[in-house]
């Protein structure tokens, strides 16, 4: 059982959200020259191919961010989803599009609970070296917007999430969702190929004795949300039933979980959905995600700018490309995840692990008001019936 975290921003350093955990940082860099100098800027922001679909005030505004970017030289982007190698791919788009090709980079990713320790620390400290994070985690931005420790940036591209924006916990200005992942049933075809429709499917004898991996509620906010999204469509008995199934218990890595899956360790794993497109690119076994009927927790991947960013400039167009809708196709592609901008067509080949949000039932959440002491209590309730 946890302690209750009671201080603004000590919660930070125990989040760790297991969709997005990597297991350790890993991180990259790219364009490492040396930046432009002031005589060079001109040039390298009118050639640069996004101004070109721009017009006017936002065409000037644009082209003037570029100059000073230039002059940056260097961006520091926190993350807990992209891969590497999904990195990589995004920063040559980004430079390309903005004609920066002389800038530098850095990538890390990291676990949730790590990108909340470093942040921690940089706010305290007073020397912020981040410039950009994206991480699944509401209350982080809910505290860190409290103590203004986010920048107030209106993307142009805010508006292109509107149809969702009040499924997630965004703020334009400061915070903006981008992706969302869901904890759905993920089922392995070859071990169980009975329909899950219903939640109440889980609980089929068939997956009793550990067949089915439930997810570890008190050890991460991701899950605890979940907890609470699904205890407003079900009744409490279906978790003391499901309890009495003697379920396993995931990992907390949401790779692991997929891999464990498709390897057969157990039949059926409520998790992130989308790392079932990734699970059956490697290892070609037919994995089939869920979308019962009572509706699917989306859990949101949100990215803002820190205030006092050492790189705004970079930051700021970084922040554009992102939500943009060329960005988010490179994201989504490579990655998988629900995106939340309005319109987007899924890539064919995820649409069955990762379909439209308008297309299936969201378990919806108040987000920005859920406080620390009842994901606390969530963890608590968890604990209480399934050990």
């Amino acid at each position: 059982m946890r302690k209750p975290i009671v201080n603004l921003l000590t919660a930070v350093a125990a989040v760790a959200v297991a969709a997005c955990s990597s297991g350790g940082a890993t991180s990259t860099g790219a364009s490492s020259s040396q930046p432009a100098t002031s005589s060079q800027t001109g040039t390298a922001a009118s050639s640069a191919p996004i101004l070109s679909t721009l017009q006017g005030a936002e065409q000037t505004r644009v082209a003037g961010l570029i100059a000073e970017a230039r002059q940056e030289g260097t961006l520091n982007w926190l993350d807990s989803v992209p891969a590497p190698t999904t990195a990589k791919q995004m920063i040559a788009a980004f430079e390309t599009a903005y004609g920066l090709p002389s800038v530098t980079i850095n990538y890390t990713r990291s676990s949730t609970a790590a990108i909340g320790a470093t942040l921690q620390q940089e706010v305290q400290s007073g020397k912020i070296t981040t410039d950009i994070f994206g991480v699944g985690n509401p209350i982080l931005f809910v505290q860190l917007k409290q103590i203004g420790a986010l920048a107030n940036y209106n993307t142009p591209a805010a508006s292109a999430y509107a149809e969702f924006q009040s499924d997630f916990p965004d703020d334009p200005g400061y915070y903006m969702t981008t992706d969302a992942y869901s904890f759905s049933p993920v089922a392995n075809l070859n071990l169980y190929k009975t329909p899950i429709d219903s939640w109440t499917n889980l609980l089929d004898p068939a997956l009793g004795g550990g067949k089915l991996a439930v997810p570890d509620v008190p050890s991460f906010p991701s899950e605890e949300y979940w907890y609470i999204g699904l205890q407003t469509k079900l009744p409490a008995s279906f978790f003391d039933q499901l309890a009495a199934t003697h379920p396993g218990t995931a990992v907390g890595n949401s790779i692991l979980e997929a891999a464990n899956v498709a390897q057969g360790k157990v039949a059926v794993a409520i998790m992130p959905g989308f790392r079932a497109s990734q699970a059956v690119k490697n290892s070609g076994t037919p994995l089939r995600v869920y979308y019962p009927k009572e509706g699917s927790v989306f859990f949101p991947q949100t990215y803002a700018i820190m205030a006092k960013s050492p790189h705004l400039a970079l930051a700021e167009l970084f922040y554009d490309y992102i939500l943009s809708d060329a960005g988010q196709k490179l994201y989504v592609s490579l990655e998988g995840l629900t995106p939340t901008r309005s319109g987007f067509q899924m890539p064919a080949d995820l649409v069955q692990y990762s379909p439209p949000l308008s297309s299936i039932p969201v378990i919806g959440l108040p987000w920005t008001t859920i406080t620390q002491a009842q994901l606390t209590a969530a963890g608590q309730s968890w604990t209480g019936i399934f050990h």
